[in-house]
């Protein structure tokens, strides 16, 4: 079996941080609606955080995994 490529990890990173998102929207939606007075303070004070903190690995990650096919791809240099 052939090693993933660049495009199949980057895919399956993206899939995952959806996923990630979706149950963090609805983890933070489950939240506010137990005081709805403050259903709107209580999703901010959830879901910014949570979702912030998920872009962010998940741009972290694709651009490790770059790095690290492009160190593969490029032909190591003479000295």
């Amino acid at each position: 079996m052939e090693k993933p490529t660049y495009i199949s990890k980057q895919t399956l990173i993206i899939i995952v941080q959806d996923i990630l998102l979706l149950a963090i929207l609805s983890y933070s939606v489950y939240e506010g609606h137990k005081d709805m007075d403050q259903f709107s303070g209580i999703f901010v004070r959830n879901f910014i955080p949570m979702a912030l903190t998920t872009v962010l690995g998940t741009k972290f990650l694709i651009r490790r995994i770059r790095k690290s096919a492009e160190q593969q791809s490029s032909p190591p240099s003479a000295a």
